[in-house]
């Protein structure tokens, strides 16, 4: 028997997320196995590698430059992140990622994306990871402002579209109780209307009917599964990390003062439950945890 950590996606609300993360590594908490999508995933990589500060140096010293973000990328390479610039130069010399320490961690670590020809969500091992993140770079790729990663047989794009809140995964590998961390605040629910015209959809993706389906879907996968993550917790099955207050960025956002603030939100929220969290895991978890770092 475990606990599951499950980390939702957000682009730059995932600076919420890193907090969460910074303030369970300074409490030694962690978890046997843990669930990540998008944004999620790629914080849970530091934190699994005992790292977790060197998200904190991302969003307050390298999502600023054009290089991390930008229309300019867009332009030039077909997405908006430049993955080659966050997993190549970022990751191995301007703020080395200790690779070693995260392949020899005890966390099992399941990285979500979404099979563009299926149109469902496929998850990801540590063994799948190699040191390009192709998987990280697959579960970040964002429809029609990102390009399709392939890794082995699958055609990949962002794990939010299929499964944005991986608790599901984690429940039927048999973790029981989860730590949830959302980057939504309480009252969110996410707008029926659609984030890209139909027009655009079907040109850009007429090649992938599921694809095209699971995008006019989100919305509604996106409120059921938060609507699951209320009952757990009603259910004393989870505890759902959440914003305290509403955060208003868009998924680009650059400004290191605000997404501090989030940072610090999220460092908070989780001080404010970590007894909590502390007492589910020695009741529930059996499973001794090794983080190298």
């Amino acid at each position: 028997m475990s606990v599951g950590l499950v980390l939702e996606c957000g682009g730059m609300r995932g600076s919420y997320t890193a907090g969460v993360l910074s303030a369970f590594e300074d409490n030694d908490v962690y978890f046997p196995s843990i669930y990540g999508i998008s944004a999620g995933a790629c914080n849970a990589l530091s934190y699994i590698s005992g790292q977790s500060y060197r998200n904190h140096d991302i969003f307050y010293q390298y999502v600023q430059g054009d290089k991390y973000v930008s229309v300019k990328n867009f332009i030039k390479h077909g997405c908006m992140f430049d993955f080659d610039y966050i997993f190549g130069d970022l990751f191995h010399t301007i703020l080395p990622f200790d690779y070693e320490a995260f392949k020899k961690s005890s966390v099992k670590f399941y990285a979500g994306a979404t099979d563009i020809q299926t149109g469902l969500p496929v998850f990801f091992t540590k063994d799948d990871m190699d040191e390009r993140m192709d998987v990280s770079r697959a579960s970040s790729s964002l429809p029609f402002l990102s390009n399709i990663i392939k890794v082995g047989n699958y055609k990949l794009l962002d794990g939010g579209i299929s499964m944005p809140i991986p608790v599901e995964r984690s429940i039927c590998d048999g973790n029981e109780y989860n730590v949830i961390v959302l980057t939504r605040d309480a009252k969110y629910k996410k707008s029926a209307k659609p984030e890209f015209p139909q027009a655009l959809m079907k040109a850009k993706y007429h090649k992938y009917p599921a694809l095209l389906k699971a995008l006019n879907k989100r919305a509604d996968i996106y409120n059921e599964q938060r609507l699951f993550c209320q009952k757990l917790e009603k259910k004393k099955k989870a505890i759902v990390l959440l914003p305290s207050e509403p955060i208003e960025i868009s998924r680009y956002e650059k400004d290191s003062d605000t997404l501090m603030a989030i940072y610090d939100m999220g460092y908070t929220d989780a001080m404010k439950r970590m007894n909590e969290i502390k007492a589910m895991i020695a009741e529930h978890s059996t499973q001794t945890v090794s983080v190298e770092g």
